[in-house]
């Protein structure tokens, strides 16, 4: 079958304070989306950042997607301690496609770093399904964490006339990492008006945080950066 320029439509999804505030929660971390961007993008209370990922077998975050989400995070944030990673393997059974409430309840079950100290933690689970929604790549749903879809990346990666499946994962990751640093005016307000009708997401369609990711491309294909409207946005609350 001939394949076609192929879109994504990426959903974010807020759990409220109110719906986890209990005692086997650690406060700092199981919060609204966005409410951590200030403290992701400045120094003033966390000199450093570690991204815990889990992953389920043969989903492993290869070096190279781990490195351009590093630079990308240090164009925006001010940590002087540096950016580490973390990946754990872990083999649970999970049903394909997952609901929301599966992957909140997964994710209590594999995380394991918090933020505490001077260092704040991030969460990426990488799991072998597909999300409830079809087409659905990744989500953000909590202020340090997201989900990342392996079926759906495979779907829709590595074949002719499609990104290569570390592309598309970079992409996806650092959409959804925008999203933990409160963009579109979600913990992170506007300079400029530029939310679009599409959730928190810009409306310019060259940003990275425009609502659709583009799929379709070669290995010279750019990753999409944030515009000069978003930038702003993230200087303004504490980033470079």
């Amino acid at each position: 079958m001939k394949l076609h320029k192929l879109l994504v439509i990426l959903v974010i999804f807020s759990v409220t304070v109110a719906s986890c505030q209990k005692e086997d929660l650690p406060q700092l971390d199981y919060r609204k989306l966005g409410a951590s961007a200030n403290d992701i993008l400045s120094d003033r209370t966390y000199g450093s950042i570690e991204i815990g990922i889990s992953h389920m077998p043969g989903l492993r975050l290869p070096d190279s997607v781990l490195n351009h989400i590093a630079n990308y995070l240090n164009t925006v944030a001010n940590k002087p301690g540096g950016i580490r990673f973390t990946q754990t393997s872990f083999s649970r059974p999970v049903v394909s496609p997952m609901t929301l409430d599966q992957v909140v309840t997964l994710e209590k079950q594999v995380r394991t770093g918090f933020t505490q100290g001077s260092v704040l933690r991030i969460h990426i689970m990488v799991v072998d399904a597909e999300y409830q929604t079809p087409n659905i790549l990744g989500i953000s749903y909590w202020n340090t964490s997201m989900c990342v879809f392996g079926k759906a990346i495979d779907r829709f990666s590595g074949r002719p006339g499609l990104l290569s499946r570390n592309q598309l994962l970079i992409t996806l990751i650092e959409h959804e990492m925008g999203h933990l640093l409160g963009l579109v005016d979600q913990g992170t307000p506007m300079v400029i008006p530029h939310k679009s009708n599409n959730g928190a997401h810009c409306t310019s369609s060259s940003c990275l945080m425009y609502y659709i990711i583009e799929t379709s491309g070669n290995p010279s294909t750019p990753t999409p950066v944030l515009d000069a409207n978003c930038r702003n946005d993230l200087r303004a609350n504490g980033g470079k």
